[in-house]
């Protein structure tokens, strides 16, 4: 009994038998004709995608080394560097990252292509190029993405928590174009995550009266954050209770009823001044203590029942 033929081909439809077609098998028989077209498949998805190494195109021009996430290629490469295409280093396919722009200088000569995570070293003997380009540099998740996990370290580096890490821009060059210094400016070459640490999440009102102090929002409290204050995404409001009324403030009094019994002492008075002999029910007004407060019972915020999650921002 003999295997199937396989040739790395990509067929596009697979036969389905016909109820009149004969039984006939061999290497031309109908019978065999779909076995051979999805094993045609299989070993052409083999050879692309599992083995990798003809899914890689080899980089024909000179390539340069600028930055840990930049590389320069001679002659005008705009055209095969889209946003998107898969990179990696000639001596590593296991790491790659993603193009995020290319571009070309008539002056130089040289397309200087940006990736969206540091794989670059100075040893840069030559890159690679995928054959297919995604629709987004990383994927189907793109880079600013937030998420909640129910663990306490990130799924990858491909994610980080939101706890103001800086980072540096170079390195982060797609994330860094996105969010900027609005979190954070440590210096020209860094950049900050959020901090969001011990915080409720609150949709944007832009506009709504469903945030009715939205205009008086605070900027984020990092140093060199230059997101405005105001009805803006990632600023902060602080503690706060909703106006209310307990009934009664201010200074007062208190009456207070009290029955005056008859006494056998001659000349005695009671504590209004009342002589001998006037006796029954009586009203007294107690002096007022002036504004006051009473003693309060709870804890140190008020909030909601709550469960924790870590929230993580994609960076590359």
């Amino acid at each position: 009994m003999a295997n199937v033929t396989e040739a790395s081909t990509f067929e596009e439809n697979v036969y389905e038998l016909a109820v009149n077609d004969p039984v006939e098998g061999g290497s031309d028989g109908v019978d065999n004709l779909p076995h051979r077209q999805l094993a045609n498949r299989t070993r052409w998805l083999y050879d692309t995608r599992m083995d990798g190494t003809a899914w890689w195109i080899p980089e024909s021009g000179v390539v340069a080394y600028v930055n840990a996430t930049q590389f320069t290629v001679a002659g005008d490469k705009t055209e095969i560097y889209i946003e998107g295409r898969a990179v990696c280093l000639v001596q590593d396919v296991v790491v790659f990252g993603h193009v995020y722009t290319a571009a070309y200088s008539a002056g130089s000569g040289l397309t200087t292509v940006t990736v969206n995570k540091p794989i670059v070293d100075g040893t840069l003997a030559g890159v690679k190029y995928g054959q297919e380009v995604y629709n987004s540099p990383t994927g189907e998740i793109p880079v600013g993405s937030e998420m909640f996990w129910p663990l306490e370290t990130p799924p990858d580096d491909h994610w980080m928590f939101e706890a103001g890490y800086s980072l540096a821009c170079a390195s982060y060059p797609e994330l860094y174009a996105k969010i900027g210094w609005n979190f954070g400016k440590p210096d020209n070459d860094h950049f900050n995550l959020p901090d969001e640490r011990g915080r409720v999440l609150r949709v944007w009102a832009n506009g709504s009266l469903n945030d009715p102090d939205r205009n008086s929002r605070t900027a984020p409290p990092a140093a060199g954050a230059i997101l405005p204050a105001g009805d803006h995404v990632g600023t902060h409001q602080g503690y706060q209770t909703k106006a209310h009324d307990h009934g009664a403030a201010g200074a007062h009094t208190h009456n207070v009823t009290l029955l005056i019994a008859p006494t056998d002492v001659s000349g005695a008075t009671y504590i209004d001044g009342t002589s001998y002999g006037d006796y029954g029910a009586k009203t007294y007004t107690t002096t007022s203590s002036g504004s006051h407060t009473h003693s309060s019972v709870g804890g140190n915020e008020t909030r909601m029942i709550n469960t924790s999650r870590m929230l993580i921002m994609k960076v590359y």
